[in-house]
């Protein structure tokens, strides 16, 4: 990304965790802080999924969705149109991988767990707003801990 792609995200003036602006001392300079598009709308595209972001969990990236795409290759070309297999997606965030597999692929079970309760609630959200046919099952816990 060259520099005029740079921070093409944020919404100037609206400071990292509020909807004010604000300003900050970093080395006895005073320096605006912003605050990501999709924290200050609350909402961020994945897919085919309209996500609720806050600062509980991280934006999901676009690099993120080729992983989702590789995956649902992956799967395609193992069981064809038919069900199989398990998911596992460890640190879950706002449940952007799992939830694009339920509603996308055809998996006998995904599970998602996080380590953080905050971040399991934005995915169980998400999970109740985008409504998958099948529901990941959220777990709470350290990687393969639930």
């Amino acid at each position: 990304m060259g520099r005029s792609g740079l921070g093409s995200d944020i919404v100037p003036g609206v400071a990292a965790g509020t909807a004010e602006s604000a300003e900050t001392s970093v080395t006895g300079e005073t320096v605006r802080v912003a605050e990501p598009r999709a924290y200050a709308e609350g909402i961020a595209g994945f897919r085919l999924l309209d996500l609720v972001v806050d600062r509980r969990v991280l934006i999901p990236r676009p690099e993120t969705e080729g992983l989702v795409e590789q995956v649902l290759a992956w799967a395609r070309g193992r069981w064809g149109n038919g069900e199989g297999g398990t998911v596992l997606d460890l640190g879950t965030g706002s449940g952007c991988i799992a939830l694009s597999l339920a509603t996308e692929g055809r998996f006998a079970r995904i599970v998602a767990t996080d380590v953080s309760p905050n971040a399991l609630a934005v995915a169980r959200a998400n999970a109740e707003r985008v409504g998958p046919e099948r529901l990941p099952e959220f777990r709470l816990g350290h990687l393969f801990e639930p």
